[in-house]
């Protein structure tokens, strides 16, 4: 879901600078895709990478159809973009901080769970991050990885050459 949200902001951003291109003023394109990257983010906070790329990605077209001097209408589409995205994604944020006391209300989750703020340093110290660790889950998931967990004959298939 959280890609079609993407693949549809990013086809609508580059269909509105390729409205500058050929001469034509589509309005609603700008504020489809600042809409559809709220959408984005409001179905799911661990989309927010994925928009930053989205972001960078439009950044560049930007600035590409800025040289090709479409400069004022590219830049007001993204404005408008700016603007149609920070208006849901500011509004659930400021309704989760009065409700919950944090911005993304993921305090209460975090209390209610019993987890702790570990130090940075302390995020290396899992057992997976040893080599000979390493290898074994790696060798473990591309036995069986490539083609889901099938068995034949009541025994688990394997490839060769990966165990």
């Amino acid at each position: 879901m959280t890609f079609c949200h993407l693949s549809l902001s990013a086809r609508y951003f580059f269909a509105c600078c390729n409205g500058c291109e050929r001469k034509t003023r589509v309005c609603w394109l700008g504020a489809m895709t600042g809409l559809v990257v709220a959408a984005a983010y409001l179905t799911k906070l661990s989309n927010l990478p994925l928009i930053a790329v989205a972001l960078v990605a439009v950044f560049v077209k930007l600035r590409a159809d800025c040289a090709a001097n479409a400069a004022f209408w590219v830049g007001a589409r993204w404005v408008r973009s700016i603007i149609c995205a920070a208006i849901p994604i500011g509004s659930w944020m400021v309704w989760t901080k009065y409700h919950f006391g944090d911005l993304t209300g993921s305090t209460a989750k975090i209390t209610l769970l019993g987890w702790t703020r570990k130090p940075f340093g302390d995020w290396w110290q899992h057992p997976i991050l040893r080599c000979v660790v390493f290898w074994m889950f790696w060798s473990n998931l591309m036995a069986s990885f490539w083609r889901g967990e099938v068995s034949w004959h009541g025994r688990p298939m394997s490839w060769g050459p990966s165990g």
